[in-house]
């Protein structure tokens, strides 16, 4: 049995830990100095109860967005299934090739005009049921060459605004 795991990328391992840790340590820091330098007390209590609100907000969000797309894939080449498991509520959701529709595979650019990221988006009932990006797994080559089984559809060219409504379940029309 041969079982391909996928290896996260210093940049999502990265960010993590600065959201997750610096973010909160930041917006201490200034809910610190305004409480400090405040003159009027009552509008200082009020101040961080707001930033406190905010900061709740944001978080709940990052907690979200991590939950929805930092997946690890586990791609058993035996029998023939590819599994995404979230890293936070752990849900599992496992499919064989042959339930599969097929893949796309896109390239986005990302930050500067010359950075892209190559994904693979593999399809289910015309929407997506996985993605898996160079952008966030270090053995993507590694990955793609077992998904290479599955029927290929072609090459998916959309913009970032349309993707991230396919990411979140909107049927893929090409």
């Amino acid at each position: 049995m041969v079982v391909i795991e996928s290896r996260f990328t210093f940049n999502i391992i990265l960010s993590a830990c600065f959201l997750l840790l610096g973010f909160p340590l930041c917006i201490y820091s200034f809910i610190n100095e305004i409480i400090n330098y405040t003159v009027n007390p009552s509008r200082a209590q009020l101040t961080l109860i707001i930033l406190i609100l905010i900061l709740t907000i944001l978080l709940c969000l990052l907690l979200f967005m991590f939950n929805k797309f930092v997946k690890k894939i586990n791609i058993d080449e035996s029998s023939k299934t590819i599994s995404f498991k979230s890293i936070l509520n752990k849900k599992n959701d496992t499919f064989s090739f042959a339930e599969l529709d097929g893949y796309y595979k896109t390239t986005r650019r990302v930050g500067s005009y010359y950075s892209r990221i190559d994904a693979v988006i593999l399809v289910k009932d015309n929407v997506m049921a996985g993605r898996i990006s160079s952008g966030d797994y270090s053995n993507y080559k590694e990955l793609i060459s077992i998904v290479d089984q599955i029927n290929y559809i072609g090459q998916l060219k959309c913009s970032n605004f349309k993707f991230l409504k396919i990411e979140f379940g909107k049927p893929i029309i090409h």
